[in-house]
């Protein structure tokens, strides 16, 4: 509920003009991705009725550099260029950046190539929404100052820490009767 009552907060504060990012951070599975998806809608319907339309855009960075170096391995056959993701996810108002530095079992800093690509992206936007699994502390670990001060652009007040929640993929399952 706390959640959900912060994104949509978060949205009336866009469509009332607040530049800068915000940051849902909290455990695998309660909800991040699926409220980052409402708050794109929201956004993209908000500005419709007031008759200012925005670009919102959607994606999970890690897929996203997937495509890119599929060309790399496959001598040039990318579906998606570096240079076409950083042009497309600079130019749009709005970009929600699902699963921000995906958690693997050791967190340790990015490849450089990325951090400059995340750099190329967030330097040259007013308005990102992050979610990721990682805390504060993990951020910093994972990405350099540059990009860690880029993340950090006009969130105060504008970030949500929801870690103690339990994983809700798992309760669902159960309810279904998919799970143990």
């Amino acid at each position: 509920k706390q959640m959900l009552d912060f994104a949509t907060g978060q949205v009336q504060k866009y469509l009332s003009g607040m530049n800068g990012n915000t940051l849902l951070t909290g455990g695998t599975g309660i909800g991040k991705s699926h409220l980052s998806v409402a708050m794109a809608k929201a956004l993209n319907e908000g500005f419709k009725e007031k008759g200012e339309p925005k670009r919102v855009l959607f994606v999970n960075l890690t897929e996203i550099i997937k495509r890119i170096k599929e060309g790399w391995n496959y001598g040039g056959g990318a579906s998606l260029t570096e240079f076409e993701a950083v042009k497309l996810l600079q130019s749009v108002d709005f970009l929600i950046i699902d699963d921000l530095g995906a958690k693997n079992a050791t967190i340790k800093a990015k490849s450089d190539w990325e951090q400059d690509f995340l750099f190329d992206v967030l330097n040259n936007r007013k308005n990102t929404i992050i979610n990721t699994n990682l805390t504060g502390q993990e951020l910093k670990q994972v990405y350099n100052e540059r990009n860690y001060s880029r993340i950090l652009t006009g969130l105060e007040g504008n970030s949500f820490k929801a870690f103690g929640i339990k994983d809700k993929r798992y309760s669902i399952n159960t309810l279904k009767g998919g799970g143990q």
